[in-house]
C-alpha cells in the first residue's frame, strides 16, 4: 500500500507542477556570470545507474568542458526507481535538471504535462543531427506529434543461451526465431542430455510482467490500454501461466523454493552463471555483464514467439530530454549533441546503454566493441523492424507487478489453482486501478 501511495503521490506532485504555469521557472542551473563577453552557464545533468556509470560520465563532462569552456555540467544520478521519485518531486517543485534522462514506460507523464521541450527545431536544424537515424527509431521520442527526447542507446530484451553448453550436449542450438512450442521442446531436449536432475533450462518467468507483455503482444494486446486499464483478459493470464506451470511440472524450470533462493541475485549470483540454467531472458545491453561472469559462451536469438501471431518486441534503453523550463536549452542541447554527434563523446559512451541509432556513430563503435556487444549490436539491428512501444504502465503500475508476482508464487508453490491466482490478481488490480 505504500508502494501505491508514493506512485500516486509523484503522479499528484506531477500534475501540480502543471498547474503551477507561470510561476518563476528559473533553475538553479541557471547559474551564470559575465566572463570576457561569454555566458558562462551551468547545467544540471540527470541520469540513473551506479559508480561505472558515473565514473564514465565524468570522463565524458571533462572532455565536454574542455570543448565548451563556458559550460558546467553538474551530475545528479541514483538507482532507477529512486531517480523518477526524485525527478517527480523536482518537476513539481519547479526545479527539474536542463538535461533530464527518459524511459518509454515513464517520459508520457511529463510529456504530457507539457514539461519536456519540444525538439523539432533542433533537429531539423541540425543542432544535433539524426539525418542517418531510422525514423522508427526517432518516431519513438515522439508524444503528441512532437519529438520530446532523442535516443542515446536503444536494447531490447533477448533470449540468452549458453552455446557452450549446447555444443557439449550435442544439441542443435534454438533457431533466431523459435516459437512458444519449439522453446518447449528445445529445453527437454536440453535437460535430457545434460542428464542432471538439478539442471534446468531457464529460470521461471512466469512472475516477470514484462515477458508476459511480449506474450499479449504477440497477441495483439498488450500489459495496459492507453488509458490505463489492464489490457488483457483473464484467459490471457491463465494461458501463459498454464505454459509455465507446465514448464515447472516437467522440471524444465526451477521449483518454487530454488526461485525464491535466487529472486533478486546479481548477475554473478544468477542461476545461469552458476551452471544452473542454461538460458535466460534479459536486455540487450546485460549480455556483457552476463557473460563477464561465465567461461562458456553465450548467444542470443529472439524470445519465443507466436507463429500465428504478431511480433512482441519492444524497445528499451535510454532516451535524453531538455526541461521546458530550462533557461538554456541551446546548451543543453549541444550536450545531447556531444552524446550523438562528437566523435570523442561517441567512442566514449559506445554502447553504454544500448546499440546507437546512427549508422555513422555505430561504425565508430564498432572496433572498440567487446565480443559480447558485438552480438548485441547484430541482433538489435536485426529485430528493430519487429519493435513495439508498449503503452505506458499507470499510477499503480509497480503495485500491479507486485500482484501478478504474487500470482505466479502462489501458483508455483501450490498455494492456489491457476484460476483462483488469476482471479485474485484481477480483484486486486480492479482496486489498485480504479
Amino acid at each position: 500500500m505504500f508502494r501505491k501511495g508514493l506512485t500516486i503521490g509523484m503522479s499528484a506532485l506531477l500534475a501540480a507542477a502543471l498547474s503551477a504555469c507561470g510561476g518563476d521557472s528559473a533553475s538553479k542551473a541557471g547559474e551564470k556570470e559575465a566572463k570576457g563577453g561569454q555566458e558562462k552557464v551551468a547545467l544540471r545533468f540527470s541520469w540513473w545507474g551506479g559508480e561505472a556509470r558515473h565514473k564514465l560520465f565524468t570522463q565524458m563532462i571533462e572532455d565536454f568542458e574542455k570543448k565548451h569552456p563556458n559550460i558546467k555540467i553538474e551530475q545528479e544520478f541514483s538507482d532507477f526507481d529512486p531517480y523518477f521519485d526524485k525527478l517527480a518531486t523536482q518537476v513539481a517543485g519547479g526545479d527539474p535538471p536542463d538535461i533530464m534522462s527518459m524511459h518509454l514506460t515513464r517520459y508520457m507523464d511529463y510529456a504530457n504535462r507539457n514539461q519536456l521541450l519540444p525538439l523539432d527545431e533542433i533537429v531539423q536544424s541540425k543542432a544535433v543531427d539524426v539525418s542517418d537515424w531510422n525514423p522508427k527509431i526517432l518516431d519513438l521520442g515522439k508524444a503528441n506529434g512532437k519529438l520530446v527526447m532523442l535516443s542515446i542507446g536503444n536494447s531490447s530484451k533477448g533470449f540468452f543461451y549458453n552455446a557452450d553448453l549446447f555444443k557439449r550436449a550435442n544439441v542443435e542450438p534454438p533457431k533466431f526465431d523459435i516459437t512458444w512450442d519449439e522453446f518447449a521442446a528445445k529445453a527437454a531436449e536440453l535437460k535430457k542430455a545434460v542428464g542432471k536432475p538439478d539442471f534446468y533450462f531457464i529460470d521461471d518467468q512466469s512472475g516477470i510482467m514484462d515477458t508476459f507483455g511480449y506474450f499479449n503482444r504477440q497477441r495483439g494486446k498488450d500489459n495496459y490500454t492507453k488509458d490505463g486499464k489492464l489490457g488483457f483478459t483473464k484467459e490471457d493470464m491463465i494461458a501463459y501461466h498454464q505454459y509455465w506451470d507446465k514448464l515447472r511440472k516437467d522440471g524444465l524450470i526451477p521449483p518454487a523454493p530454488l526461485s525464491a533462493e535466487y529472486k533478486g541475485k546479481q548477475h554473478q549470483e544468477s542461476m545461469l552463471a552458476k551452471g544452473i540454467t542454461a538460458a535466460v531472458f534479459a536486455p540487450g545491453n546485460q549480455m556483457k555483464i552476463y557473460q563477464s561472469f561465465m567461461k562458456d559462451e553465450l548467444d542470443v536469438v529472439r524470445e519465443p514467439g507466436d507463429p500465428n501471431g504478431k511480433s512482441g518486441e519492444d524497445i528499451g534503453g535510454v532516451f535524453l530530454s531538455i526541461s521546458a523550463k530550462s533557461k538554456h536549452p541551446k546548451e543543453a542541447a549541444e550536450f545531447i549533441k556531444y552524446f550523438l554527434n562528437d566523435e570523442d563523446g561517441v567512442k566514449m559512451y559506445k554502447d553504454e546503454q544500448g546499440v546507437v541509432a546512427s549508422p555513422k556513430s555505430d561504425a565508430l563503435i564498432d572496433p572498440l566493441r567487446v565480443p559480447a556487444d558485438k552480438k548485441i549490436a547484430a541482433y538489435q539491428k536485426k529485430i528493430t523492424p519487429y519493435i513495439n512501444v508498449p503503452n505506458t504502465a499507470p499510477a499503480g503500475g509497480n503495485d500491479i507487478n507486485k500482484q501478478f508476482g504474487n500470482a505466479s508464487e502462489a501458483i508455483a508453490f501450490g498455494k492456489k489453482t491457476i484460476e483462483q491466482a488469476v482471479n485474485d490478481f484481477f480483484n486486486e488490480a480492479g482496486k489498485i486501478l480504479k
